[in-house]
């Protein structure tokens, strides 16, 4: 089974599930007034059911992709390939992917192909043509290195290793006996502190505690300062639910205590800083950030450290290391060797752990291969002194938590990357509203459907990603995630000239706010109308579709009662469209009867031509097409 995380926060998981933040919604009485709707599981229903469309299916696809559930990805690609081989090129990339992680590789191979067939321009298409057996060369890794269980886990999420003053640290969100009370309102799981091994046994890391959610420190060689991950949680009313961003803060020890706690000051409320890690000569910080430059998910950044805790400003390690996608968790070895995690390159699927030589100026990235990556996400990677032991983390299906420590054992190395930067910013607005929206996670993603980086939108829904390595004609994927919307995403092919390009993201409502007097057939994009053939009143087969999106909101909502509207074209008299709309109101109706739906919630009119929606009158010649958008049906929410 996947299990899902937000790897630039772990397990920072401040963004509420879909089902309960309903039910936190459903409790609140400053929203008595509305209903909520969890489009995708509606979607599902009417897939379980036999309501299929290629939109469905899309949407239920891209829905577990972008989740990193791979497997149900795959199940609902491969029924949109059943019923349609017309979709654009990504579908295709995004399904080779989604099988690698249920053992097809041929079958990803073959869709793979397909991808570079119709994308031949795309630089995904690319670097898979010009390197079709990439899989092979990964491969190659395989016996430089080993790994191992290890007894430091725990049915929760266990991660990032550490060391201070000899003695081990890890993050985790196991329960913290000296901190019962540190819970998650919205799930009840624990915050995520840190614990120190002690004497084998794995104890609270007390010396240094947060109220919040605290992670991945690093300490300097004489254990008197470390540097965190932190977060601040805010109730957000608005958004019916919580925000926050991921901070660094650094701490002195002094006489056995952690003090001088203070965020660093490139830390801000519009984006997220996190994961830090000092290089060799602790002259230089580096960490994880979705801050305006950034190319992708998140990027790697570094600071310089001067004395009297001043820093410099925050640099964008550039396009060798950072992509489109999704860069998180850096390592700076001893022998300077930068590792990191991503998804914004080819890789065995979810995040890779890669690696990079600082001290070879003309190096490439390296894939670290089996048994360290895998189809699912690996992280958070340490190496001892010796660079050939150590420890990662993750989330594969055959460990004992959410996220596992494994150890490393004997790493080897092999080297060489690739190199233009170009960068996007624009904004995130609701598709219906056209407001902006805040907090919308932005991400650039490469060709082969890996995260590069990601930043977050800020209040008046703009976003500036960093800049990304690659080359004109390149193609590119910008998405756009926010636990209210339905994830979008836009094809961008990389242009001649290296610069900025701007882009305008339009998203639709996930959990669908509705009240009196709206109309369902547009706040739950049900094809905006249900149309009828000319001179006819019968439900159409492909109506029938969208209608019962209809009835499984009537379904989800037993309170909910609904006014059905019907509409004619110009054609005809007045008198008999009069009619011929009534009937189709009764028709509509009696459809939704027939499926289960108590007559007493269901009331309708026709409208017949009296309420067009073009400029189609009696005498004005129109086409067909233009005709039918008056040939529709509305459902106006008449009580909740």
């Amino acid at each position: 089974m996947i299990k899902k995380i937000t790897i630039l926060a772990c397990v920072f998981c401040v963004f509420i599930s879909n089902a309960q933040h309903v039910q936190e919604l459903k409790a609140n009485r400053n929203y008595q007034d509305y209903a909520y709707i969890d489009a995708i599981s509606i979607y599902t229903k009417l897939a379980d059911k036999g309501y299929e469309s290629e939109n469905i299916l899309r949407k239920l696809g891209n829905a577990y992709y972008f989740s990193a559930n791979y497997p149900e990805a795959a199940k609902w690609f491969g029924k949109l390939f059943q019923m349609t081989t017309e979709v654009e090129p990504e579908i295709y990339f995004r399904y080779s992917n989604a099988l690698k992680s249920i053992g097809e590789i041929d079958k990803a191979n073959q869709f793979l192909e397909k991808f570079n067939q119709l994308s031949q321009n795309d630089s995904r298409a690319i670097k898979f043509k010009n390197n079709p057996n990439y899989l092979k060369d990964i491969e190659k890794q395989k016996d430089k290195y080993s790994i191992g269980k290890v007894n430091l886990n725990s049915k929760y999420s266990d991660y990032a290793v550490t060391f201070w003053n000899d003695k081990l640290i890890l993050s985790s969100n196991r329960p913290a006996s000296s901190k019962s009370s540190k819970k998650n309102s919205w799930d009840g799981l624990p915050f995520s502190s840190l614990f120190i091994l002690n004497e084998n046994q794995i104890e609270n890391f007390d010396e240094l505690d947060s109220k919040y959610n605290i992670s991945t420190p690093a300490f300097t060689k004489d254990g008197n300062t470390v540097y965190f991950t932190q977060n601040n949680l805010k109730k957000n009313k608005k958004e019916h639910g919580f925000t926050s961003h991921l901070k660094i803060y650094r701490a002195d020890y002094i006489n056995g205590k952690w003090e001088n706690i203070s965020e660093l000051p490139f830390n801000h409320a519009d984006y997220s800083c996190a994961h830090p890690v000092l290089s060799t000569d602790e002259k230089m910080l580096f960490f994880s950030s979705d801050m305006n430059g950034t190319f992708g998910d998140s990027d790697i950044f570094r600071v310089k450290i001067y004395e009297n805790n001043q820093y410099g400003l925050p640099e964008n390690l550039g396009k060798k290391v950072n992509t489109e996608g999704k860069e998180t968790f850096p390592f700076i070895s001893s022998d300077n060797v930068l590792y990191f995690s991503s998804n914004g390159q080819l890789g065995l699927g979810g995040l890779d752990i890669f690696k990079i030589d600082f001290n070879d100026e003309n190096a490439e990235v390296v894939n670290l291969g089996e048994p360290i990556n895998g189809p699912f996400d690996d992280f958070a990677i340490y190496l001892k002194n010796d660079n050939k032991t150590g420890y990662f983390a993750s989330n594969r299906p055959q460990g004992l938590g959410y996220d596992d420590i494994y150890s490393i054992n004997d790493i080897v190395r092999p080297p060489k990357p690739i190199p233009y930067l170009h960068s996007f910013s624009g904004k995130a607005i609701d598709r219906l509203t056209e407001a902006p929206i805040n907090q919308v996670k932005v991400s650039v993603l490469n060709a082969n459907f890996d995260s590069i980086y990601d930043v977050l939108s800020v209040a008046n829904g703009t976003f500036q990603l960093p800049k990304i390595a690659g080359a004109p004609g390149d193609i590119v994927y910008i998405k756009a995630e926010h636990p209210d919307y339905i994830t979008e995403e836009k094809r961008m092919v990389l242009p001649e000239i290296a610069g900025n390009t701007p882009v305008v993201i339009k998203m639709d409502k996930r959990i669908v706010e509705v009240k009196k007097g709206d109309d369902l057939a547009k706040v739950f994009e049900i094809e905006n109308v249900i149309y009828f053939d000319y001179d006819k009143s019968n439900i159409r087969k492909d109506a029938a579709v969208e209608l019962a999106k209809v009835y499984e909101v009537l379904s989800e909502y037993p309170k909910m009662k609904i006014d059905v509207r019907s509409h004619t074209d110009s054609r005809g008299s007045d008198a008999y469209n009069q009619k011929l709309s009534e009937q189709r109101a009764r028709g509509t109706i009696k459809w939704l009867v027939e499926q289960g739906v108590d007559p007493s919630r269901l009331t309708g009119k026709g409208y017949g031509e009296s309420m067009l929606v073009n400029e189609c009158e009696n005498g004005v010649t129109c086409s067909e097409e233009q005709h039918q958008k008056n040939r529709r049906s509305e459902f106006i929410i008449t009580d909740l």
